[in-house]
C-alpha cells in the first residue's frame, strides 16, 4: 500500500481508494482464477521454482538474470536450478554463441507441464470471461491492458526487473 509520502501524480482525490480497491481485488480475482492447487503435473511444485519454470517460458536464460528477476542470491538459484533439474524439469544448455556461458531451459517435460497448467488457467479465466456481457468484457481487458502499460511507467525499472533473453 503506499504511504502518505507516496505522491498522487494524476491529482484525482479518487485515486488512493481506488488503488485500495484494485489491491484487494485482484488478489482475490487470482486466486480464484489461478488457484496454486491445481490438479496438473507441477500442482506441488514450491513457488520459486514455478516461477523460474514461468520465466523459462520465454527461452532459455541464465541463472544470473532468472536470479535478479526472482531477487534471490546466486546460490539460491543455483539450489532452485539443480532441484528442477533433478526433477527433469529444467536442463542446462550451452550458449550458442559462447560455449563458456551456460543457460537454463525448459525441458520438454518442464515445457508441457507449464503448457498444461497455462491452458488449465486459461480455461478458467475463459469460464469467468463468458460471465461478463461481451461489450463490458471488452472494456475490462482494454482497461487491463492500460493498468499493465501504467504500471510499467509507475514503477522504477530498478523496482521490477525484466529478464533479458540472451
Amino acid at each position: 500500500m503506499p504511504s502518505s509520502k507516496c505522491p498522487n501524480p494524476c491529482g484525482d482525490p479518487c485515486v488512493k481508494e481506488q488503488a485500495g480497491h484494485l489491491e484487494a481485488v485482484l488478489p482475490e480475482i487470482m486466486r480464484r482464477l489461478f488457484p496454486l492447487a491445481m490438479e496438473h503435473a507441477i500442482a506441488d511444485m514450491p513457488i520459486g521454482q514455478l516461477r523460474v519454470c514461468a520465466i523459462l517460458l520465454t527461452g532459455p536464460l541464465s541463472l544470473s538474470i532468472i536470479s535478479e528477476e526472482l531477487g534471490i542470491s546466486s546460490s539460491a538459484m543455483t539450489q532452485i536450478a539443480d532441484r528442477l533439474e533433478r526433477a527433469g524439469l529444467v536442463e542446462r544448455v550451452f550458449e550458442a554463441d559462447d560455449r563458456r556461458v551456460r543457460l537454463l531451459q525448459l525441458s520438454a517435460h518442464g515445457r508441457a507441464a507449464m503448457e498444461a497448467r497455462r491452458r488449465a488457467r486459461v480455461a478458467r479465466a475463459q469460464a469467468a470471461l463468458c460471465g461478463i456481457d461481451p461489450k463490458a468484457r471488452e472494456t475490462l481487458l482494454c482497461s487491463l491492458d492500460g493498468l499493465a502499460a501504467a504500471s510499467l511507467e509507475a514503477v522504477p525499472a530498478a523496482d521490477a526487473p525484466r529478464p533479458k533473453q540472451i
